[in-house]
Parts: C-alpha cells; structure tokens; sequence
C-alpha cells in the first residue's frame, strides 16, 4: 500500500519534530502539530453541533449534505488561512534575502522557521511583519 520505509519516515518525524508533513510550496515544508489536527476535529464537531442546518451546504455538487461536511470546510479554510499567514511572513522575507525553512500550525497559532536567525536590515523585518496581517486581511 505504502512505498517500504515512508511509514518509518514518518514515525521518525513525528517523534523528532512533532509534526506532521503536510506538504511543499516553494521549497517551503508545511508541517501541522497533531494538536492542531486535535483543535480542528473540535472545532468541526462544535460548529456542526451549534449551528446545524446553517452549515449544511445547499448548493453544488455537495448539496444536502450533513453540516459536518460544511463545519469541516471552515476548519479546513481556517488552517489554510494559518499557512497563508505565515506564507507571506515567508515570502516577505525571502525577498529580503531570508532563507524559510518551515512552517508549523500548532493548536494556538502558527511558527514560522529560517535557516538563520538574523534579519538583513529592519526594512526586511518591517515588511515581514506587515506581511502576514496584509495578507489575512
């Protein structure tokens, strides 16, 4: 079912780094802290729970489906919008000569790493600062 070894791979990630892959964007690894995975489940079945019918989708090929279905797209968007954050904190910086090397969602919030932990000038770090808020906005 698996290629051999990427279970393994995998097992040795979690217990080293804590998190789980999720993918790649730009040589960028994206990585989700299985409390997060956690928080998602939670808040999925909350807003399905508390707000019933009004998360059932009406339209689309999706249209009847329960409000899980719906609860769920929320907490998929919310966590896409983690990684969007954090992706133009990322992207600001490596257009100051910055190097990113990963970003984690964690159940509270999101980190974003680089190679290196001094910023060229505070120009770059201005801009990576205003980029994450620019772009949740």
């Amino acid at each position: 079912m698996f290629p051999r070894g990427i279970l393994t791979r995998l097992r040795r990630r979690f217990l080293h780094d804590r998190s789980l892959p999720v993918g790649r964007v730009g040589g960028l690894r994206l990585e989700l802290h299985p409390g997060a995975l956690f928080v998602a489940v939670v808040m999925t079945m909350s807003l399905a729970r508390a707000f019933g019918s009004r998360l059932a989708l009406e339209f689309g090929p999706l249209a009847g489906t329960s409000p899980v279905v719906g609860a769920a797209g929320l907490a998929l968007g919310i966590l896409v919008s983690l990684f969007l954050h954090e992706g133009a904190h990322a992207l600001a910086g490596r257009r100051g000569g910055m190097t990113p090397r990963r970003i984690v969602v964690h159940p509270l919030g999101a980190t974003l790493e680089f190679t290196s932990s001094r910023v060229p000038n505070p120009v770059t770090e201005l801009r990576m600062a205003l980029a994450g808020p620019l772009a949740s906005f």
